[in-house]
């Protein structure tokens, strides 16, 4: 089971929160990326897993690959992930793939790194090679140069010391890992736990049908350390391993949302089987929908909407939320927090002028592309008033789109041509075109007011929407909604520029809130 300890966090991070963003429609298939996964070299390692839910249906799968190859001062060991899942959100069932390579020493001293995530068409691509104490991170032409810890472990190196420890019970220690996607550390703490009877698919053989085989394994639990971004610690998911004679059989990781999703060492054949017939795997956006204790009708129109947030496990909710002159923290009540979300003119104050990163064309917000500029050039028309050009882009967007679920995160230039999509690819095109209108804009994550179709019940679910610097101040626009604004029914937890080299990091604040928060209406007006 060698692979970056990490990723697996990741996979409880894809799965919950890289469904609302990058979910992609490729092909599942495990070869290697252009510039990830040498080639060259003896294969010391090729393992597959089979991924599955809680409630037993397929997930997808794990394939891992290591090379040696020999260099003047001695092996390096060249390892690649690719891990492909199967997503559902409200509804529509999608693939997303991911892939991850570590170069490393026979010491375990990290040389290069490199990070393919799939989109619904093409990729992200990210490079990155150690130099000293730094690592400069590379995509396209774009380099960034970001400290890099001199105690950081490749993943061989790692799983080398947890299958070495995971028979010494009481052993404790720490390994410091590097996330290129989030570009930034990871410490890790782990522990051998002793030996636990616990429970293991067996696949099915000839005329043998399949089996669940309950034996006692020693076990490994890993627990990685808050990761500091911007103002906020986020504590990724930890991860429990399950290891037979000093081999790993089997891991979990808790997915935010959704509970835990299991990993069981297997052959190519069983990893690569397919579900049973009707076998679908739980929904996302239905699990992670907030439910709220009555309805307010009328909300995106109202003046100021309270609402009184809990967050297990979190003393202060408020640092969960973004709080400026829209989003005001207000009494500690009942072990949680009253959020004021305000609409209307009165909800915005001045703001500083924003840098050329709300203005670039990027990766994400690829602003320059022609496609943009002449969506933005048929929304404007001959305007030049800023606000009335963004109120324009809106519209257009609104009125262009064709909603569906089923189309994973794409680059704003592919959106302007499909024209399909759901507030991901609203507020990405609306981003970009107002941009491409000479109008500073980024993406706000957090949460909007909804109608549960199944149920009929108010709640909060995860959503996307587009902010704009205009008349000196940050404003919200929805180009899902349409309406001009945003009002006391979005509330804000984070927003982002997609500044290059993009970074999954912006979105890590939604998954501290993910499968964890409760809500209540206060008060409305």
């Amino acid at each position: 089971m060698k692979k970056n300890l990490i990723l697996l966090m990741l996979i409880a991070l894809s799965s919950s929160l890289l469904i609302y963003y990058f979910a992609s429609k490729g092909r599942h298939g495990v070869k290697p990326s252009p510039g990830l996964g040498d080639q060259s070299g003896n294969v010391v390692q090729d393992t597959w897993e089979a991924a599955y839910y809680l409630d037993g249906s397929r997930a997808g799968n794990i394939h891992t690959e290591v090379r040696e190859t020999e260099s003047p001062e001695g092996p390096v060991y060249h390892h690649h992930v690719v891990m492909n899942l199967l997503v559902r959100r409200y509804g529509a069932v999608v693939p997303m793939k991911m892939e991850q390579s570590t170069v490393e020493s026979a010491e375990g001293k990290v040389l290069g790194l490199g990070m393919v995530q799939h989109l619904d068409q093409g990729s992200q691509v990210l490079k990155g090679r150690v130099e000293g104490g730094e690592v400069v991170v590379s995509q396209g032409t774009v380099d960034k140069r970001l400290p890099f810890p001199a105690e950081a472990m490749g993943p061989v190196a790692q799983e080398r010391l947890i299958l070495e420890k995971s028979r010494q019970k009481g052993a404790a220690w720490k390994m410091t890992s590097y996330e290129l996607s989030l570009q930034a550390p990871t410490v890790l703490e782990a522990r051998s736990l002793g030996q636990e009877d616990t429970e293991t698919p067996r696949a099915p053989s000839g005329d043998k049908p399949a089996t669940v085989l309950k034996e006692a394994l020693d076990k490994v639990e890993i627990v990685p350390r808050p990761v500091k971004i911007g103002n906020q610690e986020i504590t990724l998911p930890s991860l429990e391993v399950w290891c037979k004679e000093g081999k790993a059989v089997k891991s979990r990781v808790d997915m935010p949302g959704l509970g835990p999703i299991t990993l069981v060492r297997c052959g190519r054949e069983e990893a690569e089987r397919p579900g049973k017939p009707g076998e679908i795997p739980p929904d996302l956006g239905a699990r992670t929908l907030v439910f709220l204790d009555r309805p307010i009708a009328g909300i995106h129109g109202m003046r100021e909407v309270a609402y009184l947030f809990q967050i297990q496990g979190e003393k202060d909710p408020s640092r969960a939320f973004s709080i400026d002159s829209r989003q005001v923290a207000g009494v500690e009540k009942d072990g949680g927090v009253v959020l004021t979300v305000k609409g209307g003119e009165g909800a915005y104050s001045p703001a500083p002028q924003p840098g050329k990163a709300s203005l670039e064309s990027n990766f994400y917000i690829d602003s320059a592309d022609p496609a943009v500029t002449e969506f933005a050039a048929k929304a404007i028309g001959d305007e030049k008033d800023p606000w009335r050009k963004v109120l324009r882009v809106e519209a257009l967007v609104h009125q262009r789109m064709n909603s569906t679920s089923s189309v994973g995160f794409a680059r704003a230039s592919q959106v302007a041509r499909d024209l399909r999509g759901d507030c991901r690819q609203h507020a990405m095109l609306t981003a970009a075109a107002c941009r491409a209108c000479g109008v500073p804009a980024r993406t706000a994550l957090g949460l909007v007011y909804i109608t549960d179709e199944p149920t009929g019940k108010p709640a909060l679910g995860f959503h996307m929407w587009t902010e704009v610097w205009v008349n000196g101040s940050w404003r919200g626009i929805d180009a899902t909604l349409g309406q001009g604004k945003v009002g006391p029914g979005h509330v804000k937890i984070s927003d982002t520029n997609w500044t290059d080299p993009p970074s999954l990091a912006p979105l890590l604040p939604v998954l501290r809130v993910m499968g964890r928060l409760q809500a209540k209406v206060v008060d409305f007006r």
